[in-house]
């Protein structure tokens, strides 16, 4: 179990979520059916105040930055620099390429959000959005991505972390 305290923060797909640990403490909320993402900051600053999370300048944050959906992870990352700015943290960014890497061997993966399907070389770093008319022949590669707090713990004890903190864009393979 991770000992820091830390805001982990996923909008890239469909399965949108923030989690903050404290004290060895979860707090988890999904968000499966956020309409506007622009709410996202509203609904974390509810959270906190409901769950009384205190956040302060020992927590770290790590946000994905894709790729994905990308309106969400821009919103995602000004959630993320906001409450750096805020409480004065530690801000991180990493990618679908790092946390698919860890929990699956295979080079390439089909991953969905709702509006597109977006074909991931991970051993190039690269993704490329498919059209409904090539699905058929990518189908071998579609996965369905849900990571558990071992994964997250995994991907944080790598210490491979972006520095640059820009939403990933989907480029031609």
């Amino acid at each position: 179990m991770l000992k820091k305290n830390l805001v982990f923060l996923d909008f890239s797909l469909d399965n949108c979520f923030f989690l903050i640990i404290k004290n060895k403490k979860n707090f988890k909320k999904n968000l499966k059916k956020i309409s506007k993402t622009e709410n996202i900051p509203i609904i974390f600053f509810e959270f906190i105040k409901k769950n009384k999370i205190e956040i302060n300048n020992n927590f770290e944050i790590f946000v994905n930055i894709g790729p994905g959906n990308l309106i969400a992870i821009r919103n995602s990352i000004v959630l993320a620099k906001m409450i750096k700015i805020i409480f004065n943290c530690k801000l991180y960014a990493f990618s679908n390429f790092d946390l698919l890497s860890l929990k699956k061997n295979k080079a390439k993966v089909l991953i969905s959000t709702k509006t597109q399907k977006i074909l991931m070389d991970l051993k190039r770093k690269m993704a490329k959005k498919i059209i409904n008319d090539d699905l058929k022949i990518f189908q071998k590669f579609k996965i369905n991505v849900q990571y558990s707090n071992k994964d997250i713990e995994n991907l944080i004890y790598l210490k491979k972390f972006n520095k640059k903190i820009v939403p990933i864009s989907c480029t031609t393979m």
